[in-house]
């Protein structure tokens, strides 16, 4: 669960607030773990210097490609792979 500095009590089974993450991306805190919606480049940095556990859950929803500010919000190659590493160090 949460460690870092924005955290909210919440409500046992009730999800947190949504934490904003500072490249985009928005992690709610859930009683399955911490969910992200929105995968964006930095992600797993963005993350640890905020102090959260990251998430093993991530949602892509809407446009997955900002063409303005070609920005890719489906980035999931890293988080797939620091998640597997991390399960199999255990």
């Amino acid at each position: 669960m949460k460690r870092g500095k924005a955290g909210a009590t919440k409500k046992r089974g009730m999800p947190s607030e949504p934490i904003p993450l500072e490249h985009g991306g928005v992690v709610v805190e859930t009683v399955a773990g911490p969910v992200q919606f929105g995968i964006p480049p930095e992600t797993i940095k963005d993350s640890m210097r905020a102090q959260l556990d990251v998430p093993t859950y991530f949602v892509v929803f809407g446009e997955m490609f900002d063409r303005t500010r070609c920005l890719n919000f489906a980035e999931f190659e890293f988080p797939t792979y620091f998640n597997f590493s991390s399960a199999s160090a255990r």
